[in-house]
C-alpha cells in the first residue's frame, strides 16, 4: 500500500514541477492522479525537502491502495481511501477537461521532483 500527502486547506499533494507544488484544492492543473510514496517516512522526507512550508506537522499522510500506474493514485483510488472531500476540481473531470480546452496548460503530467530532473512529461 502507498500513501499520499494531504493538507487541510490545500487538499491532496499531486506532485511538483519546476519548483512548484500542485494541490487538488488549489489548482489541480487538469491532473487525474496524485503522486504516491511507498511509506510515511518517505512522504515526510519529501515534505522536508521543500524550500517553503516544509514542516511535516502541517501535513498528514493517508494510505491508498492503488490500482493504476505505479507511483500514482487515481481519482477512484483516492475516493476509496476516503478522500472525496479533498478532491477539489479533480472530483469533476468533465469540468476540468472543459477548463483545459478553454485555457490549455502546458503540463500534461506532474511528477515528483525527485523522479525527474528534466522537463515535465
Amino acid at each position: 500500500m502507498s500513501c499520499v500527502i494531504t493538507h487541510p486547506e490545500h487538499g491532496i499533494y499531486l506532485g511538483s514541477c519546476m519548483g512548484l507544488g500542485f494541490w487538488s484544492m488549489l489548482d489541480a492543473v487538469g491532473q487525474e492522479s496524485a503522486c504516491t510514496f511507498p511509506d510515511r517516512d518517505e512522504a515526510l522526507a519529501h515534505i522536508q525537502s521543500w524550500e517553503n512550508n516544509n514542516d511535516p506537522a502541517q501535513y498528514a499522510t493517508v494510505d491508498v491502495l492503488t490500482c493504476g500506474a505505479e507511483g500514482f493514485a487515481t481519482i477512484a483510488d483516492l475516493r476509496s481511501a476516503g478522500l472525496d472531500n479533498m478532491l477539489g476540481e479533480m472530483a469533476d473531470p468533465p469540468a476540468v477537461a472543459a477548463k483545459l480546452r478553454a485555457n490549455p496548460v502546458p503540463l500534461t503530467l506532474v511528477r515528483k521532483a525527485s523522479e525527474s530532473s528534466g522537463p515535465c512529461l
